[in-house]
């Protein structure tokens, strides 16, 4: 699986699952989605920003831990069909 971050922008790079809060820090409105090995868009898999209190734009560290989660489970389920 591949792991992009979208800035606000719309310009992309490389994430992995490590480095979601240092994205979310540079950029609050931006999104994390995760694409499959033929490199189709896992929808469910999304972390998109949003705003948080106090007027700020980002992702909680429950919603980061709740995607890693989610990612884990999937990978899990496709090794799963696999075997």
């Amino acid at each position: 699986m591949d792991i992009w971050f979208m800035y606000s922008n719309h310009t992309f790079a490389r994430a992995n699952t490590f480095q979601a809060r240092q994205f979310f820090d540079e950029d609050g409105c931006g999104g994390l989605f995760v694409h499959d090995e033929l490199g189709v868009r896992i929808n469910s898999l999304t972390l998109q920003g949003h705003k948080l209190a106090g007027g700020k734009y980002g992702v909680t560290d429950d919603d980061i831990n709740s995607w890693v989660d989610a990612i884990a489970a999937e990978i899990s389920f496709r090794k799963a069909m696999i075997a």
